[in-house]
């Protein structure tokens, strides 16, 4: 008789812990829904947790390595696009660079060209794969568009005649 051995996946701490009020633990997301949302000051944040001002001043020491200031992540968000474009050129160019190539992996080089490819596109609302829908409903608006255009234009044209 064999037996065989099964891997029970278990978190290295109770969920509940986690996100229990009154426990000593914080609900993290609603902290920082609370605080960087809402706008609450930690001891409003403590009271809506049920946790010390303490413990929220902890956490959220703990995360403020995390948070940009609100003019970078706008700063970022307005300029991703380039910034992909740009992240894409350097890595077609070092896919190229014979240096490169005897030192990294063609692969890995490739790999992120293509991630970032991917990024991009879907930044800009275009398809990482081959066909988008966007672009064909827009291909076919503008389709129609020019059709009632000429529809309206031939209409146009006959009442004239008459």
């Amino acid at each position: 008789m064999s037996s065989t051995a099964v891997a029970v996946y278990q978190p290295l701490e109770p969920t509940v812990e986690r996100t229990c009020p009154g426990n000593g633990k914080i609900d993290i997301p609603k902290l920082m829904k609370l605080f960087f949302m809402r706008g609450l000051t930690k001891s409003e944040c403590a009271r809506e947790l049920g946790v010390s001002v303490q413990a929220v001043d902890q956490r959220l020491d703990k995360l403020a390595h995390l948070m940009r200031p609100q003019e970078e992540i706008i700063a970022w968000d307005e300029n991703r696009t380039d910034f992909y474009k740009s992240m894409e050129l350097t890595l077609a160019s070092e896919m190229l660079d014979p240096v490169k190539l005897k030192t990294a992996s063609v692969n890995n080089l490739a790999y992120a060209l293509r991630q970032t490819h991917d990024m991009r596109q879907l930044k800009e609302g275009l398809s990482t794969g081959n066909i988008n829908h966007n672009v064909l409903v827009g291909d076919a608006t503008k389709l129609s568009n020019e059709v009632q255009r000429m529809l309206d234009e031939l209409a146009r044209l006959e009442a004239g005649s008459e």
